[in-house]
């Protein structure tokens, strides 16, 4: 279960959940990523891809940037309420979902609402994923407003930092719009923007 990642690099972990999505279009988020010439991670939800992403380009996009996929589940449920079959197939499908949209399996996952328990981390394991959690959390699900967001992102940054922002489940444009500011701020103290196999010192496989 990763909350962080090594606390003795100065790095910081971008990451995205609740896409893909529409409004704003997951592509914006993906294209100002790489126009502040920075990468991210997008946990994405398994059920959106066939209406948001129907034919893959994005999320072949994200991959062909540097981006990295993440496995958010397929409904998004608590899945501390479901059974072992349930949580299996909520995972499974997901992964099967961009696999099929991209030929890259992830493996890396992140629970909705953090409700996790060992016996789900156990199973995410075997099943050959990371649980991910975060440590930066600017509430952006909740529309604080843009400058918020940054405030508190930048008040929270720390060495092996992971944020957890969103992409999708309502209007993220407030999230969209704090990109650039949260980038230069803390490019200017000295952090580098990694996807999180990066962060993590995993080797990616797929290509």
């Amino acid at each position: 279960l990763v909350y962080h990642g090594p606390t003795d690099k100065r790095q910081i972990a971008l990451s995205f959940d609740d896409g893909p999505w529409s409004d704003p279009p997951t592509i914006d988020f993906v294209n100002e990523l790489k126009r502040l010439d920075v990468t991210g991670t997008f946990f994405e939800i398994g059920e959106q891809i066939s209406e948001f992403d129907p034919t893959g380009a994005v999320e072949r996009t994200m991959l062909a940037d540097g981006d990295m996929i993440g496995n958010h589940t397929w409904t998004h449920p608590d899945m501390t309420t479901l059974s072992p079959a349930q949580q299996t197939t909520e995972l499974e499908q997901t992964n099967e979902a961009i696999r099929h949209a991209t030929g890259f399996t992830p493996c890396l996952w992140r629970p909705p609402y953090g409700a996790m328990n060992p016996a789900l981390e156990s199973l995410a394991r075997n099943l050959g994923m990371l649980t991910i959690d975060w440590n930066i959390d600017p509430r952006d699900w909740a529309l604080p407003g843009t400058a918020s967001i940054v405030a508190t992102v930048l008040k929270e940054a720390q060495n092996g930092g992971i944020t957890e922002m969103h992409f999708g489940g309502g209007p993220r444009e407030e999230t969209l719009a704090a990109l650039p500011q949260i980038v230069a701020d803390l490019k200017a103290r000295g952090y580098r923007f990694v996807n999180l196999v990066q962060m993590l010192g995993l080797r990616e496989i797929w290509r």
